[in-house]
């Protein structure tokens, strides 16, 4: 099986224009992180979607790039974190400060539909007669004329409630040309007009030979994918000539590979139980939030949560997702975007300050349980002349660095934007979109998996060496996997441990 074209699109769309350093304009800079943010709208990372366009607009200088950033973010927040008041502020700013861009005329539209949806009937004819007013030819007058009859007449939206989902879970493994499925028990290929053909336990399929329909493969033992082997069926869903191959299975199986690769096994019970439920709700969020509708709900690795099949399984994650079976985080009623991260450093992270977007059920709390758990504190020094190439890789005019100083911290003391000082001026920075990625990506050796692996941290330049401190493992927001270790360890139930990172949320039990 070919190697996973996502990977292939994320290393693109990781790797800035520059592949030596070399001086980027402002506006390349804001163009990459504008491509980034897509990719990660695509694999359902929607807050580091928000952090990059806020990023792309803080650094353009183009007011057509600043609209591009403002017009996704609205659409994000809207789509898939159920915030349409933030995303029609945004739209807003379009109406405001860029009405000579392109995407002036779709925000009066969709700051319009806000409105209806919302139920403002009178705001919401108001913008579509400006719209109409504007763009009588506009490529959505046809649909804004309708709705202003719809309203003159007190015909309201219909109400888009979400439902929680169902029992399964559609896990996209890869993308071939063929492939080849094994059984111990016999196969059956079903597709898409009815038809069934027994394949014995053993078949090589191509893409060619499911056409232009999805076909289904089940089988009564677990079906093994070349290297791998999976409990539920095999969806072969045709994809531009070749086929996408995606499990579908039901989502407490799911979990009992999910957990077992997201922490150890021997963790305690009680905080195998709380990654469980935080690792169902963030499941259940995708499936009520779908990137790609009819196909697929989340991937099998770190673009979703870390899926290794029916190997990965332990009776003892067995037993913690068996324990809590249905349950997931609401808050008002809905699934909650569970983020979780490996150890938050000593205090958790709020989403408001690090990625752009306020959630009121992650906030800023200490947390004493993940400050002596590993990962919890850690130091990392580079020489002065090894981070200036990094940033100059990235593209940044940067020379001889004279001082790091923080510029923006946020309640959980994480350093979200910093200045470079160097011989040819200022730059200011995004802390994790701009300067962590920098020295990740172009610091050489890579003496660790990230060389900076959280920006809650202390930055200090000492002659020749940068030496920054500091604590946690990836983000921050959300259930930190380690410090739950930490309280199950000190007798703390999993739902006290949920409580504790999910503030104002209910354990709902929804099957």
């Amino acid at each position: 099986m070919k190697f996973r074209r996502f990977f292939f699109l994320a290393a693109l769309l990781l790797t800035p224009i520059a592949a030596v350093a070399q001086v980027l304009p402002p506006d390349a800079i804001a163009r990459f992180h504008i491509n980034e943010a897509n990719y990660y709208v695509d694999v359902g990372k929607y807050l580091e979607a928000i952090e990059d366009l806020d990023t792309a607009f803080e650094y353009s200088q183009a007011a057509a790039i600043k609209a591009e950033a403002l017009s996704l973010k609205a659409n994000v927040l809207s789509t898939f974190l159920d915030n349409s008041q933030a995303a029609a502020q945004e739209y807003n700013n379009i109406l405001q400060n860029f009405v000579a861009t392109a995407f002036y005329e779709p925000a009066i539209f969709q700051s319009a539909m806000l409105q209806y949806q919302a139920g403002d009937l009178n705001g919401a004819r108001t913008l579509f007669q400006r719209y109409m007013k504007e763009f009588p030819n506009g490529p959505r007058a046809t649909t804004a004329d309708f709705l202003i009859d719809q309203i003159a007449a007190g015909t309201k939206a219909p109400a888009a409630e979400k439902a929680l989902g169902g029992r399964a879970i559609r896990i996209a493994l890869a993308e071939s040309d063929s492939l080849t499925l094994e059984s111990v028990q016999p196969m059956t290929v079903t597709f898409a007009d009815g038809k069934t053909k027994m394949v014995g336990t053993a078949v090589r399929i191509t893409a060619t030979e499911i056409g232009n329909e999805t076909s289904r493969v089940t089988s009564n033992s677990p079906i093994r994918v070349e290297k791998r082997t999976y409990r539920g069926a095999m969806l072969l869903i045709p994809d531009a000539g070749r086929m996408r191959i995606v499990n579908k299975v039901p989502i407490e199986e799911y979990l009992y590979s999910v957990v077992a690769s997201e922490v150890s096994p021997s963790w305690h019970m009680e905080a195998l139980k709380a990654q469980a439920v935080a690792a169902r709700t963030y499941a259940y969020y995708h499936v009520v939030h779908p990137r790609s509708p009819g196909k697929f709900d989340v991937f099998d690795d770190i673009r979703s949560q870390v899926y290794g099949g029916y190997s990965k399984e332990h009776a003892r994650v067995r037993e913690a997702v068996d324990a809590t079976r249905g349950q997931i985080l609401t808050s008002g009623g809905r699934v909650v975007l569970a983020y979780f991260t490996s150890n938050n450093g000593g205090t958790t992270a709020d989403p408001q300050f690090v990625f752009g977007t306020a959630l009121p059920y992650l906030k800023a709390n200490a947390d004493e349980y993940s400050t002596t758990q590993p990962l919890g504190k850690w130091t990392r020094k580079f020489s002065v002349a090894a981070v200036e190439e990094a940033l100059q890789r990235a593209g940044y005019d940067v020379s001889a660095i004279r001082g790091i100083t923080p510029l923006k911290t946020c309640p959980s003391g994480r350093l979200v934007e910093l200045m470079v000082e160097h011989t040819k001026g200022r730059l200011k920075l995004n802390t994790r979109a701009q300067f962590r990625r920098a020295i990740n990506q172009y610091v050489k050796p890579a003496e660790q998996p990230e060389n900076l692996p959280e920006i809650l941290m202390n930055i200090s330049i000492n002659g020749d060496s940068i030496e920054m401190s500091g604590g946690g493992w990836g983000h921050g927001v959300g259930l930190s996997q380690y410090g739950a270790k930490g309280m199950a360890g000190k007798g703390l139930p999993y739902s006290r441990i949920l409580m504790s990172y999910y503030v104002n949320t209910e354990l709902t039990t929804i099957y």
